[in-house]
């Protein structure tokens, strides 16, 4: 196997290393950031479903979310960290 003696050429391969490393550190990030998003999303529309069913005078099946937004925010918050 043959390995570069030379500077620049290893600076080279350092340099392709940390680009490959970058990306799929970007691509968890937005895939946790989506995750994030559909949930905040969910509960927006699980809200909006229970206050029109309560504006036509409709039994509710789920709670409005009073406390959902904080849940959601706060388990995004943790998978945004890990």
């Amino acid at each position: 196997m043959y390995l570069p003696t030379d500077l620049s050429t290893w600076l080279k391969v350092v340099g392709a290393l940390s680009v490959g490393i970058g990306s799929l550190l970007l691509a968890w990030r937005v895939k946790a950031i989506l995750q994030w998003v559909v949930s905040c999303l969910v509960a927006h529309e699980q809200s909006i479903e229970q206050l029109a069913k309560l504006a036509a005078n409709q039994q509710q099946t789920q709670p409005i979310g009073k406390r959902t937004p904080i849940t959601v925010l706060r388990y995004s918050w943790i998978s945004l960290n890990r």
